[in-house]
């Protein structure tokens, strides 16, 4: 015993960032393992155990537990679970990377078969507001906020651990929130992308509470977040309130928001709202649809106080009012309000037609390289405006 103590010892004096959990040597930083979740595990399991699949842990938060909240604890380090739904809520304790080279991953084994469905009286799925959580990736999950009251998913500040950053949501649906499904604010650098966000924001009157997708904030707006690649529809108020700085929205499906269940249909709201005090944010090649429960309804609407907003490649069409611009040194081009000829509207296929007016119509952005669906821009001699790329 003594001799294997002195060797345990002598491995602690050796390398930095050893991680003892569970009464056993988990893994040295340095080295990427696998934690592996199941319904059918145990989070008796000890933490070097739940690096095989065999032997997982059986809910999520003891498996980010092995990592802990340390700067750069879960770099290179994956929690992997699989199929199944999860009566839990991941409250702060998101281990972050050091890098994008070096990030922490929670994942889905399978897209869209794990859903987080916190109990009756949790405010939200998933809260992640410290500042050791960066450079981390959430892919794949489900969050379910039937039972909650709040919002889906927020990344944010705290005034304990400070701000949340370089947060990148990868594939995830967020669903029957109370609020926002996803809601951004006093956090920088974080990335929306390939998320399915819908029917959230079914009981909240105030305007920026029952939008899809919501980064914001009236002081210090979020600076450099990316969303691209989403699709936005039924939710309470909107698709998406951008109110940030040096921001980039694009290849985004936002339809047919603005649902009873808000409650806010006596007053107008927007596919894509640019905040008051956004500076700089780019929106290009959209496609928005069906904004008009409102007679002043707008499918994007770049806010008065907005500075420097570039409205490019846009599809708005059969919304009330399709383009509102009171901002400031607002740059419209290139923007499509004429019927783009859409493959299936009513069944939420946005595809372009052959003989659309949108085909090689838009300008070149090299922000947006691909379109929706990946398939590299241009296909023909100019882009094609909105969120499809028209494939000859």
């Amino acid at each position: 015993m003594a001799n294997g103590a002195r060797r345990l010892q002598g491995v602690g004096s050796l390398l930095c960032g050893v991680v003892l959990l569970d009464g056993v040597l988990g893994a040295q930083v340095g080295e990427a393992a696998t934690y592996y979740v199941a319904t059918t595990g145990s989070d008796s399991n000890t933490c070097v155990q739940a690096q095989s699949p065999s032997t997982p842990k059986q809910t999520i938060n003891a498996a980010l537990n092995c990592l802990g909240t340390a700067a750069g604890a879960g770099a290179g380090h994956t929690v992997q679970v699989a199929p199944g739904t999860y009566a839990e809520t991941i409250d702060n304790n998101l281990p972050g990377g050091t890098s994008w080279s070096a990030p922490f991953t929670l994942e889905a084994a399978t897209i869209g078969t794990v859903t987080l469905q916190p109990p009756p009286g949790a405010l939200r799925c998933m809260l992640i507001a410290r500042a050791t959580s960066q450079y981390a990736i959430i892919s794949g999950i489900v969050c379910d906020g039937v039972n909650t009251s709040s919002d889906g998913i927020k990344i944010t500040a705290s005034s304990t651990s400070g701000a949340a950053s370089f947060i990148r949501l990868q594939d995830v649906e967020v669903q029957r929130a109370m609020h926002q499904g996803i809601l951004i604010t006093h956090s920088t650098d974080n990335e929306i992308i390939r998320a399915t966000v819908h029917d959230n924001g079914t009981e909240d009157n105030l305007d920026h509470h029952a939008y899809g997708i919501t980064v914001y904030n009236i002081t210090t707006p979020p600076d450099g977040c990316i969303v691209r690649n989403n699709r936005s529809y039924q939710n309470g108020a909107g698709g998406l309130v951008i109110w940030a700085t040096n921001s980039l929205v694009y290849n985004n499906l936002i339809y047919n928001n603005h649902t009873a269940d808000g409650n806010l249909l006596e007053s107008p709201k927007a596919g894509i709202l640019v905040g008051d005090l956004s500076n700089g944010v780019k929106i290009y090649n959209n496609t928005i649809y069906g904004q008009k429960a409102s007679a002043g309804d707008t499918g994007i609407k770049v806010s008065e106080g907005a500075v420097d907003t570039e409205v490019k490649n846009n599809i708005a069409y059969n919304n009330a009012t399709n383009i509102v611009n009171q901002g400031i040194g607002t740059i419209l081009a290139a923007n499509l309000t004429s019927d783009p000829k859409f493959v299936d509207a009513a069944a939420a296929n946005f595809a372009l037609q052959f003989g659309s007016p949108a085909i090689d119509r838009g300008e070149t952005l090299s922000e947006v390289p691909k379109d929706y669906n990946g398939v590299p821009r241009p296909q023909g001699p100019a882009y094609d405006i909105g969120a499809y790329e028209y494939v000859y």
